[in-house]
């Protein structure tokens, strides 16, 4: 029965002290404590090594060439320029000066005035006007080349009237005259002792007119054809 007891109070005295040494609870957080000094700042790493360059890249391929573009459009057209100034008049000219081809009657008619044989042929010229004759000049030249060269040599030319004296079965005068009318010139052949009974068509003829008178002819001798060739420009 004792030792019932004492077993009881030893259970009661490992209850206590279990309950005795029971952990308490946790208590309030305490106040932030002051921050620590910065430390030393620590020592700069090494520099790594420089990485070695890749290999250079190929070439790209070379581009398609684009069409080409459409022309463009044509601008509109620029400004006609100003008229220039009128230039000063010019000396007279020899413009209106008109001459003829040379001609060759095909054939003459005959007459006969005061018992002397006439022989003619009409050369059409209409620039002959009345005007022309009353104001302006209207020259006359003959090769007479039907004749013997001793009498008329083929490279001469003189204005009409042209007279000739010669020996042909005794002394002959021969007489060449132009007659000037509107719109023709009549040539005509006369003979001092009605020698022919035809002539030769041989002959050759031209006229030159010159309106407004004498005015243009100024310095110009008209009986020499070579100066008026040279002063109107006269081809042939």
């Amino acid at each position: 029965m004792k030792t019932k007891n004492y077993f009881l109070m030893l259970t009661a005295v490992l209850t206590l002290s279990i309950v005795s040494c029971k952990k308490g609870d946790q208590g309030p957080i305490g106040p932030k404590g002051d921050t620590g000094a910065t430390g030393a700042t620590g020592t700069a790493g090494t520099n790594g090594t420089n990485g070695t360059n890749g290999a250079t890249g190929a070439t790209g391929a070379a581009g398609v060439k684009g069409d080409k573009g459409d022309p463009g459009a044509a601008g509109p057209a620029g400004a006609a320029g100003a008229t220039g100034a009128a230039g000063a008049t010019g000396a007279t000219g020899t413009a209106n000066v008109i001459y003829s081809d040379w001609y060759r009657p095909t054939a003459y008619t005959s007459s006969s005035i005061f018992s002397i044989t006439h022989f003619n042929a009409d050369i059409s010229a209409t620039q002959i006007t009345q005007n022309v004759i009353d104001n302006g000049v209207v020259l006359v030249f003959g090769k007479l080349l039907g004749y013997n060269a001793a009498i008329w040599p083929a490279t001469q030319v003189s204005e009409m009237p042209i007279v000739l004296n010669y020996v042909e079965t005794g002394t002959q005068l021969d007489t060449w005259t132009a007659k000037v009318s509107v719109g023709k010139i009549t040539i005509d052949f006369t003979n001092s002792t009605n020698h022919y009974t035809a002539i030769s068509t041989s002959h050759q003829f031209r006229y030159v007119i010159i309106p407004g008178g004498v005015k243009a002819t100024a310095g110009i001798n008209l009986k020499d054809y070579n100066q008026v060739k040279a002063a109107f420009h006269i081809n042939n």
